[in-house]
């Protein structure tokens, strides 16, 4: 564990750290822009990040600000994966099962995923309150939750639209493609009023992507 945790943090930080500078600094650049705006310092900072879009409502920087923060993650997330099937399959699965490795992983960018979520909410909770009004406490970490859960859930059904695509025969890639649009148009896109709830669609995913690695890794592996 302790091998995949910092080999993933090495690349992530050698490889990927132009991707850390967007997570934190276009939500920001956004959020000063309408920093004098006659606005909330919670709504400032949902609209910063993308979490209380309207489609009926929204403008199109508001709706490329929700998809920024969503895909950013899940960009980052299947980077992460992708590196190890495609450059240390012949010698990482030697030493580990591959559904050891995909719940070891998974737990690792779970962890990353909440980290990088507190930097970036508590560098616009500080600009908020030097420039703006305060916030309550209770409001700011129920909508980072949210947000890190949302997101949570976005990468690893993203895995999995993606898994059941590339190893499926033609039912399977039709199933995974009606899936895929099924939540897309069925989630809410408003990040900050759904309900905790959300928790147990996680464990739901990740416990099938879980025993799809436990129960069919060779066909995986040669897909892949």
């Amino acid at each position: 564990m302790k091998f995949i945790l910092l080999n993933d943090l090495e690349y992530l930080l050698c490889k990927r750290k132009k991707f850390f500078f967007l997570i934190l600094l276009v939500p920001f650049f956004y959020l000063l822009l309408n920093i004098k705006a006659d606005l909330s310092s919670i709504h400032l900072l949902e609209i910063s990040m993308g979490t209380a879009i309207d489609f009926k409502q929204a403008d199109i920087i508001e709706i490329l600000m929700y998809l920024f923060n969503i895909f950013i993650f899940i960009f980052l997330f299947m980077d992460v994966y992708m590196k190890d099937f495609l450059y240390q399959m012949d010698n990482l699965f030697v030493r580990i099962p591959f559904y050891k490795w995909f719940y070891k992983k998974s737990f690792l960018f779970i962890i990353i995923t909440f980290f990088i979520k507190i930097i970036q909410y508590t560098l616009l909770c500080i600009t908020l309150l030097i420039v703006k009004e305060k916030m309550g406490l209770f409001t700011f970490f129920q909508l980072l939750i949210k947000d890190y859960l949302y997101i949570v859930f976005s990468q690893f059904w993203f895995f999995l639209v993606f898994l059941l695509i590339i190893i499926g025969q033609k039912i399977g890639k039709i199933i995974g493609l009606i899936l895929f649009f099924a939540v897309i148009i069925v989630i809410p896109k408003n990040i900050s009023s759904i309900s905790l709830f959300i928790v147990l669609f996680i464990f739901l995913v990740q416990g099938v992507l879980l025993l799809l690695f436990k129960k069919i890794p060779k066909r995986i592996m040669e897909n892949i």
